[in-house]
């Protein structure tokens, strides 16, 4: 079954956010936060799991991020900046890394 949506849970809510909605996922220790554009979404998983549940737009830029590339606008000095106004910071080796993804995903577009 191909999904195009994450089933988030947690003890006030239950909702399904289509992947096109996501921006960025981020944990912060044992919290990880859904960044849409409407709304965030907090709950318990492992960001590890959650990569493996998104598809091919998304790209595990850090051990914290897993960013959606259509939300990317620019990359630049081992930062990368989301639309929503999110500037990210990655170590030098994940910069380079996203960054030769990120081009491989606009070119495949």
């Amino acid at each position: 079954m191909n999904k195009n949506y994450l089933i988030i849970e947690n003890k006030d809510l239950v909702a399904r956010v289509f992947f096109r909605n996501i921006i960025y996922i981020e944990q912060y220790r044992r919290e990880t936060s859904v960044i849409t554009q409407k709304r965030i979404f907090k709950y318990n998983a492992v960001l590890r799991d959650l990569y493996e549940e998104v598809d091919s737009r998304f790209y595990m830029c850090h051990r914290s991020y897993i960013i959606n590339f259509d939300y990317v606008d620019l990359m630049e000095n081992q930062s990368i900046f989301m639309s929503n106004g999110t500037e990210l910071t990655v170590c030098r080796a994940n910069y380079q890394r996203t960054k030769r993804e990120f081009v491989k995903y606009l070119k495949k577009e």
